[in-house]
């Protein structure tokens, strides 16, 4: 059978949405300081889907905030088009007809990706609000991996 098509959450079907704020390639400095690769590698092997998202989550709320506050032109910039890749890739994440999270819940953050979106497209982006969004999402991520541990 092949696999389904369409973005998915790793929660729900082992595909990683941390993995569109990585690089895909090797950068010259991580070829040369293989070791530091190996245990960037090993640190991330040992980590849960659910906590690599929710550090994504909080890379982007840290990237908000700066721009928020006493970012350059170039942070704010870069902070809109993560924040506009984050949010586009966890809606259709989340619209996936594959994705077997409660479909009410995927309504829900479809919902608030619409309205980040909309945020992040307005000329005076509220950048703080976009980094509480993010707070929630990596606080309901956090939550869930303690949960499902205990």
């Amino acid at each position: 059978m092949p696999p389904p098509k369409g973005p998915r959450l790793a929660s729900e079907h082992g595909s990683n949405l941390s993995s569109n704020f990585t690089p895909n390639r090797v950068s010259s400095q991580w070829q040369s300081t293989p070791t530091a690769f190996q245990a960037y590698r090993r640190v991330q092997a040992t980590r849960t889907p659910r906590e690599q998202e929710a550090e994504v989550f909080a890379i982007a709320a840290g990237r908000l905030r700066l721009a928020a506050t006493d970012g350059t032109e170039m942070d704010r910039v870069r902070a809109r088009a993560d924040a506009r890749r984050l949010f586009m890739t966890l809606r259709l994440a989340v619209m996936d007809p594959a994705n077997q999270l409660p479909a009410p819940l995927r309504a829900s953050i479809a919902s608030v990706c619409d309205a980040a979106l909309r945020e992040v497209e307005r000329e005076k982006t509220d950048f703080d609000f976009l980094a509480t969004i993010c707070d929630d999402f990596r606080a309901g991520l956090s939550t869930q991996a303690a949960v499902s541990a205990a």
